[in-house]
């Protein structure tokens, strides 16, 4: 995956030579009967076009935006149950797995963290998940974001530390 959040202008010369291969010859796969079959130059998709018309939050059609780091993430879907990791460094993740991060900017304490983690992977959040998640026929549970919203989650920080 090629992530560039910065304009044109500063990016080395192979970068700047890879997002105009973007423009020239790479294609998207899409609906093949566009443009003789071979798909949409890359800058020319709808959202490529979209997000070059939004220069406050992108620097440019080949930008997919800023990272916004989090310490957890979840399995979407979990066939017998969600999974919660804790994130040690900058991913980025597919739709997959869904990034949690706090309302409100609150940083966490190593055992603060492994509390959340303990109190999410546990059969209480389990038990939220599996209540309210999309269930699919024979399928695993959908966690979707609206459903991790409205969760109960411990304020760990009101733990002690010993």
């Amino acid at each position: 995956m090629f992530v560039c959040h910065k304009p044109r202008e500063k990016l080395p010369k192979e970068v700047a030579d890879y997002i105009r291969w973007g423009e020239t010859e790479c294609r998207a796969k899409g609906k093949g009967k566009q443009m003789g079959g071979k798909g949409r130059l890359a800058n020319e998709t709808e959202v490529a076009k979209t997000r070059a018309k939004q220069p406050a939050y992108f620097c440019g059609w080949y930008d997919l935006g800023g990272i916004i780091p989090v310490r957890i993430f979840a399995t979407y879907y979990g066939r017998y149950k969600t999974r919660f990791v804790h994130n040690n460094f900058p991913v980025a993740m597919c739709h997959n797995f869904i990034a949690l991060r706090p309302r409100k900017n609150i940083t966490f304490n190593k055992v603060q963290i492994k509390a959340l983690l303990a109190y999410l992977n546990s059969s209480f959040a389990h038990h939220h998940i599996e209540t309210n998640g999309r269930y699919v026929p024979k399928g695993p549970m959908g966690f979707e974001v609206s459903v991790a919203r409205e969760m109960p989650v411990l304020d760990v920080r009101k733990l002690d530390d010993e």
